[in-house]
């Protein structure tokens, strides 16, 4: 929630009512018989902007949103469905990359696609980190494959696969995963990274019950940008699940407070995908 915005209805509001339907939290309510609306609990408000955002009047003033904030468009300007299932399907984990560097513009598209994406209860609580030099990278990867090790010891430990094979034996399915990022890095390969030369980490600054999906959502609205631009990336799996194994750890490291999430690996690409995979239409069920 905000801390009490003004939020005002213009004289040229219409009462068509559509700020009172929108709203997630009951700002506004609606006389039954005048139709007109007016605000009730301002203090409720989470800062979504729906109401701004669908008056067809104008007629809403609201201290969060400057008349620069509420961008009019044409919906004849946004890609067609079909525009759109081709982005989702060409988008691959390309992680052939050149050595070229990613532009700054390029990042920057990228950063703000992923701030626009849906958070819970409109927190935006939502932070991004670029790494790009080399000793922060090759740390990232460092990070990983410790963590890995580290993790592989104690599962193997006399005193603890006896009991935890028996109890949680799922878990020593990613051991020989583990112990091959671990390995191939220590004969100088990085399975982690590959050859990517730069990482987007997002992170939110409370690690709430829905912080993590916020920021899975933050980065498929990154993933289709940087399809887009022409921008190699992949998720960074190893990473993540190193980030669960070892939580604050990395973070203390880099010196950003709060929790990473997810990170977006990306460089230049090496070669291009002229041809995607058709994966049909899934089975689905109606319950």
């Amino acid at each position: 929630m905000t801390d009490n915005p003004q939020i005002n209805i213009k004289d040229n509001c219409i009462k068509c009512g559509r700020c009172e339907a929108v709203c997630p939290v009951g700002v506004f309510s609606r006389d039954t018989v005048s139709r007109a609306v007016t605000v009730v609990s301002p203090h409720h408000c989470i800062g979504c902007g729906q109401c701004v955002a669908v008056c067809p009047a104008s007629a809403i003033s609201h201290s969060l949103f400057s008349d620069e904030d509420i961008v009019a468009y044409e919906r004849t300007a946004c890609p067609s469905p079909d525009d759109v299932m081709l982005l989702m399907k060409t988008r691959r984990s390309n992680r052939a990359m050149s050595r070229k560097p990613v532009e700054r513009a390029l990042v920057e598209k990228i950063i703000e696609a992923a701030y626009s994406s849906p958070t819970a209860h409109n927190s935006r609580d939502l932070q991004f980190t670029l790494v790009s030099s080399d000793d922060k990278l090759r740390m990232l990867t460092d990070f990983t494959c410790a963590t890995y090790a580290r993790t592989i010891r104690r599962l193997q430990s006399p005193f603890v696969k006896p009991f935890l094979s028996l109890i949680k034996p799922g878990v020593y399915a990613n051991v020989p995963v583990m112990n091959h990022v671990v390995k191939s890095w220590a004969s100088g390969h990085d399975n982690v990274l590959r050859k990517a030369t730069a990482v987007i980490l997002i992170s939110t600054r409370r690690n709430e019950m829905m912080s993590s999906a916020d920021a899975q959502l933050a980065y498929q609205n990154a993933s289709l940008m940087a399809e887009s631009l022409g921008v190699a990336h992949f998720y960074l799996g190893y990473l993540c699940a190193a980030l669960r194994l070892a939580p604050g750890k990395l973070e203390g490291s880099l010196g950003i407070s709060g929790t990473i999430h997810a990170a977006m690996a990306i460089g230049m690409p090496a070669m291009r995908f002229d041809k995607y995979i058709d994966r049909g239409c899934p089975e689905w069920s109606e319950i």
